[in-house]
This record gives structure tokens, C-alpha cells and sequence, in this order.
């Protein structure tokens, strides 16, 4: 069919080049469909050359019926058999992007690199209060008796780690599918899974995620000694990263390679801006637009932080003053705010799918 192709080439490549129709063909492009079309041309003649026979003698019937021609429903049956089944489709594209992550192990060692930096920028910002991140009004009958109010410095701080977060984790997030997605188009026209490719990938991102967070979370406990356990330090900076990378993969899908990493990195500041530290979520629902902080996850990110920080401190200090002041719940639940934080960064992962299967449809046919 005078299609031509690298005589080094991948055979496998030249094979799914072949399928979607994009050999270099100086006498005549094939597109997709026209290839469908010339194989059913092809199927019909040899199947007319099969049933007759070389000497013009009609064959049995069941030779007949099994050389019969090749129609739309039959190639539909063939694509639909075709390929590995989902779920080893899926742990295949995992396994490839672990594989991508150890060949190129200086971009992880320097994303771990930044994580641990912004972790202990964060733990000398807030050294010197030796561990005493609040002071709020006594309890009655000593509020006249209250020193100077330090409220204001928990949501300051996790404002910052959200920051912090979003510089470590949003030019590595928009690396997953913004450079692959040439690779990704040519396997959805060779007709692999979209949903096993996506999958596969975002799985095998949470390791490298997961890393990043645990430095991050150790070198700030070791320096700012707070009050919080570690546990709840590294939930909340894991979750930080797991929504920072979801609303990174929007931004690949929607923007050039180029640009993609500088935009996801001030989507992720907007989101670390608004978690209540102001404009406060009292503020907020004062004015009608609470649901613009409830969808920012560095809003429960500073829920959960200030709820377990302030526990220590309700038998010495009015929290509810501070709750009142900020809008934070600070009922001791810190699971409610984490569990929302894991929804919203399955629901940016979800929407970033939708924009990779709507997005580009001719590059995937």
C-alpha cells in the first residue's frame, strides 16, 4: 500500500502508526478509515477467491460459510475482543510510569529536594514561638487576666504550608499527562482503555506524592515542634499533594505543555489563598459565597490543622472565640475535614479525565 516507515523503527510503533493511519504514504494517505475500507475490499475478494477456488470449482459449504465476507458487525466483534482486559491494561500503564519515574530519578529526588526545603522554610518560620503556635482568651473568670492574642497565627501557617504545597507539587502534577499526551492519543486510537490508561497512571503517581508529603512533614515537625502529632501533620500534607497533583492534571488538559506548569502553580496559590484566613469563612458566609472556600482544599486543610493544634489549649483558652473570629468548626473531628479533602481530589482527577477523553477527540480516532 506504498506506505513507508523507519527502517530502525519500533515495530510495534509502525504497527499502531499502521492502525491509526499515520504512515507517510507518498501515493496515496490512508486515514483510518480508509484502511477499514480497503481490508473489507480485501476480505470480500478473498473470500470470493476462497470459495470458488483457483480452478472456478465451488468449495463445501462450511468453507463457504467461514470465508464468507467480513462485515461491520463481525469487525465489531473483532475490536471489541481485542487488546488485554481492563484491569491488566491498567496495572500494565502503572507499571510503565514507575518504570518512567526510576529511568528519570533526578526529577524525583528533586521534587523531594523542594518538598524538604519548603517543609523546613515553613518549620523556621515558626521556630521561634518554641512550640506555643496560639494564645487565645482565657477561660472565664480570667479574661481580663488574657495576654495578648496570637488567633491569627494557625491559619497564617497552614496558609503558608498550602503555598508551600502547591510550589512543591503543581510543576511535577502537570509533568503526568501533559508530556504524554501524544503517547496517550496514539493507544486510544490503537483502541486501548482511556479509563485503564488514566487509572493506571494516577495510581502510580500517589507513591511519589506520598514521599514528597513525608519529607515534607518531618523536617516541619522537627523544626516547629507543634503541638499536632506526626500522623495528622502527614495526612494533612499527603492530601494537600494529592489535591495539588488532581487540579494540576486540569490545568494539562487544558493548556499547552509550555504554560502548563506556571498556571498550575498559581491555581494551586488561589486555592492555598482561600482557607480562611482572609478573607475568613465568616467573612464568607456573610457574604453569600461560603461554597467558593468549601470547594478550596486548603480550606479543610486549615480545619483539620487548627482543630487538632487548639485541642491541647480547651481547658485554658476560649476556642469558641476563635471559632466565632476564623469559621472554623474546631469540634475535635478532624476526619470530616480530611475525608472532603480526599473527595475533592478525586472529583478534580475525575474532571481532568472527562477533559482527556472530550478534549482532542480527532488525535484519538
Amino acid at each position: 500500500m506504498h506506505t513507508q516507515f523507519e527502517e530502525n523503527a519500533n515495530p510495534a510503533d509502525i504497527l499502531m502508526d499502521i492502525l491509526s493511519g499515520k504512515g507517510v504514504n507518498p501515493v496515496r494517505p490512508f486515514s483510518a478509515a480508509d484502511l477499514v475500507r480497503e481490508w473489507e475490499c480485501s476480505g470480500s475478494k478473498w473470500s470470493a477467491e476462497t470459495k470458488t477456488g483457483d480452478s472456478g470449482v465451488e468449495t463445501d459449504g462450511k468453507v463457504a460459510e467461514a470465508a464468507r465476507p467480513l462485515g461491520p458487525e463481525d469487525l465489531g466483534q473483532l475490536v471489541s475482543g481485542r487488546g488485554a482486559p481492563w484491569v491488566l491494561q491498567a496495572a500494565l500503564c502503572h507499571n510503565r510510569y514507575l518504570l518512567q519515574q526510576y529511568r528519570r530519578v533526578s526529577a524525583l529526588a528533586l521534587e523531594v529536594g523542594v518538598a524538604s526545603l519548603a517543609g523546613g522554610l515553613m518549620g523556621i518560620a515558626v521556630q521561634s514561638a518554641d512550640g506555643e503556635l496560639y494564645k487565645g482568651i482565657l477561660v472565664s473568670p480570667y479574661e481580663l487576666l488574657s495576654p495578648s492574642t496570637l488567633q491569627w497565627l494557625m491559619p497564617q501557617l497552614t496558609l503558608l504550608i498550602g503555598m508551600a504545597c502547591g510550589l512543591a507539587g503543581a510543576p511535577a502534577g502537570v509533568k503526568v499527562f501533559g508530556e504524554e499526551k501524544p503517547i496517550y492519543w496514539r493507544e486510544a486510537a490503537a483502541g486501548h482503555n482511556r479509563l485503564a490508561y488514566y487509572i493506571g497512571k494516577t495510581l502510580s503517581t500517589l507513591y511519589r506524592s506520598l514521599l514528597a508529603a513525608l519529607h515534607f512533614a518531618a523536617i516541619f515537625t522537627w523544626l516547629a515542634a507543634p503541638a499536632s502529632d506526626f500522623a495528622l501533620i502527614f495526612g494533612v500534607v499527603s492530601m494537600l499533594f494529592f489535591c495539588v497533583y488532581g487540579l494540576a492534571a486540569i490545568v494539562s488538559m487544558l493548556v499547552r505543555r509550555e504554560n502548563a506548569a506556571l498556571l498550575a502553580v498559581v491555581a494551586c496559590l488561589f486555592a492555598a489563598v482561600i482557607c480562611g484566613y482572609g478573607p475568613t469563612i465568616t467573612n464568607a458566609r456573610q457574604w453569600k459565597v461560603s461554597f467558593v472556600w468549601d470547594i478550596s482544599f486548603n480550606r479543610w486543610a486549615a480545619e483539620a490543622f487548627v482543630t487538632r493544634e487548639l485541642e491541647v489549649y480547651s481547658s485554658i483558652y476560649k476556642l469558641s472565640a476563635t471559632a466565632d473570629e476564623f469559621g472554623y468548626a474546631l469540634d475535635g473531628n478532624v476526619a470530616r475535614p480530611l475525608g472532603y479533602m480526599c473527595l475533592l481530589g478525586v472529583a478534580f482527577r475525575a474532571v481532568a479525565f472527562v477533559l482527556m477523553v472530550v478534549l482532542d477527540r480527532d488525535m484519538q480516532r
